[in-house]
């Protein structure tokens, strides 16, 4: 590519996360980590693998997502590569965590403060979505501020799972490089 001064766009995975902040809407937010946990078997650069959710919601929200899981159709185990869609409670990121799986896993940890969620979404070395779910504008614009996600797309109440038509896509730190749409690939 670089010999014909072309532009290119690497997509090398991603280890996406949910937060989940305890203003957060729900059945909205259920909706949209169960579709981007499982929606596509794992199989996603961006499926959502962790998810930190706020400690006075996080019960509730663990039992809707259980509930969510038993619905999902599976089709034949038999067939090779399959694997059972899972939600993992974790006490803490741990370096398992940390790696991509390319496959329907969910890590669910409980955070206290906004500022320890992010950190959390920030510290594993893929950055190529992230979310958060809040009813707060001022928490949003937190989480998509300089100081929020370091991931290539931040979404805000729906899930990681989108590389929508002409919306922004590429990400940050080991995930790749290069964008697709948004404003910065008009450079």
């Amino acid at each position: 590519v670089s010999g014909r001064l072309g532009k290119t766009l690497l997509e090398l995975g991603g280890n996406n996360a949910v937060i989940v902040h305890n203003d957060a809407d729900l059945e909205l937010a259920t909706r949209g980590i169960l579709f981007g946990a499982v929606g596509t078997s794992g199989q996603r650069c961006t499926t959502t693998r962790r998810l930190f959710v706020h400690e006075d919601v996080a019960e509730e929200l663990t039992e809707r997502l259980i509930k969510a899981y038993g619905e999902v159709s599976i089709l034949n185990p038999m067939d090779e590569w399959w694997v059972r869609p899972a939600i993992v409670s974790m006490p803490s990121q741990t370096s398992i965590v940390r790696e991509e799986t390319f496959s329907p896993i969910l890590y669910i940890m409980k955070y206290k403060h906004l500022e320890e969620a992010v950190k959390l979404n920030n510290e594993v070395s893929q950055g190529l979505s992230s979310s958060i779910f809040t009813d707060s504008m001022k928490t949003a614009e937190q989480f998509i501020s300089a100081m929020g996600s370091d991931c290539g797309i931040a979404n805000v109440n729906i899930g990681t799972s989108g590389a929508e038509i002409g919306g922004a896509f590429g990400g940050e730190k080991e995930t790749g490089g290069g964008r697709e749409s948004g404003s910065d690939s008009y450079c």
